[in-house]
């Protein structure tokens, strides 16, 4: 007997949050927050893709889908209110132009947070704002549906920015900014005054989504779910307490609001994704695909921990057993039943490796220590380019010419070192 296509029982919620960058992250993170807040009915989200076209079979459902886990449990979401693209320019700008909106929270991938100076497609994004046409990029299209909110004299917004990325608010706020000083005096005052950019850390493991999770949402709701999404059980969210806007109640499902965030900041990403990263870059040639895999790997496992122990000297306390955190995190990735990509998390790696990986050799280096681990995943990468090892050298960036630095990656590139 075929299952019935889950859909919408009634009218969408009110719209009052807009999120770009939708993926299955967003759909296993913050809706699923959304979803759990009381009272969840206060609050829809406008969903918009970054570069790609709205997922066809979330829209077929108006929104609605579940979040499966391996434990075979699953929550039915119904908190997207609507699903566009974000390349739809008109969609975006009247979203977030609309009043009731308080929010919009962003997963837009770490190479978003490059500013002007740094990305040519940024800068021509400045051109094109300047002449009334159509940004490309995440940034560029943010500052446009911005210019329509600023416009329509609405009030001001909280922006959320939800990528790892460390000081994720301040570094989106520093890039719009940069983009709005030539486009717009008068918007770029306003979102330098009364716009908040609180950053957040966010923790749940997601991969791409596969047939698992339709079967498990049908074995678990008795409805034909293709929009369902697999995730761990485990779920982490951190947020730098500085809205100057409401906020649904995210505490309520488990979110923590926090005055310093560096702690939590400096744990997820130079402990659980550099270890991840890791991985990435080593398992491949060992035949790996997933975490699960390359953790199970006694050499890459004893080359994490190692990893581990130089990063988290330098990471700030904040009262948090930081060896419970680990088991918890080693116990993620043994699990076989999220097939976590070693390629999905490959992607982007130098921008990854300047956020997870560069911290923990300065840190090390400035001490007097060798930062081995941290340069073992440096020179992982390096392996992996097909450009001389000077010109990958330079696109890793300055402070690869400290003497003692280059000659141990180049040591480590060269395989001589154990």
């Amino acid at each position: 007997m075929t299952a019935p296509r889950l859909h919408r029982s009634g009218a969408p919620p009110r719209t009052r949050l807009v999120h770009f960058g939708l993926g299955a992250f967003h759909r296993a993170h913050q809706a699923v927050y959304t979803q759990l807040s009381a009272p969840a009915d206060d609050w829809g989200i406008a969903a918009f893709t970054g570069r790609s076209v709205a997922p066809a079979a979330l829209v077929e459902q108006d929104g609605v889908y579940t979040v499966v886990t391996p434990d075979e449990e699953a929550l039915v979401v119904d908190r997207i209110a609507s699903v566009g693209s974000g390349s739809d320019r008109s969609a975006f700008r009247s979203a977030l132009a609309a009043p009731e909106v308080s929010a919009v929270t962003l997963t837009i991938t770490e190479a978003a947070y490059a500013g002007p100076d740094a990305a040519p497609d940024v800068r021509a994004d400045i051109a094109r704002l300047r002449n009334g046409n159509a940004p490309l990029t995440a940034p560029g299209r943010l500052v446009d549906a911005l210019r329509a909110r600023h416009a329509a004299q609405a009030d001001p917004v909280t922006v959320l920015a939800c990528d790892n990325v460390p000081r994720n608010g301040a570094r989106i706020r520093s890039v719009l900014l940069d983009i709005a000083a030539d486009v717009d005096e008068s918007l770029a005052t306003w979102i330098a005054d009364e716009l908040a950019f609180p950053s957040s850390v966010v923790d749940r493991i997601t991969p791409r989504p596969g047939d698992d999770a339709a079967r498990i949402s049908r074995s678990a709701t008795g409805f034909e779910d293709h929009a369902a999404v697999l995730a761990e059980p485990y779920r982490e969210w951190v947020i730098e307490n500085n809205a100057v806007s409401e906020l649904p109640d995210w505490a309520s499902a488990g979110a923590r609001f926090v005055d310093d965030l560096d702690a939590a900041e400096s744990r997820k990403l130079r402990l659980l994704n550099a270890g991840h990263l890791l991985l990435a870059l080593e398992g491949p040639a060992r035949g790996m695909r997933t975490v699960a895999e390359a953790w199970a790997d006694a050499e890459l496992r004893t080359s994490v921990q190692r990893l581990w122990e130089e990063a988290r000297r330098s990471i700030p306390e904040d009262g948090a057993d930081v060896d419970q955190w680990l088991t918890r995190v080693a116990t993620r990735f043994a699990d076989s039943r999220i097939e976590h990509q070693l390629a999905q998390i490959a992607e982007g790696a130098l921008e990854k490796l300047r956020v997870r990986i560069v911290p923990t050799v300065d840190a090390e280096v400035t001490a007097g220590r060798s930062a081995d681990a941290a340069l073992g995943v440096v020179a992982a990468w390096l392996r992996l380019q097909d450009s001389s090892l000077d010109e990958s050298l330079r696109r890793l960036g300055s402070w690869t010419e400290n003497g003692p630095v280059k000659a141990r990656l180049e040591a480590l590139h060269r395989h001589e070192l154990a």
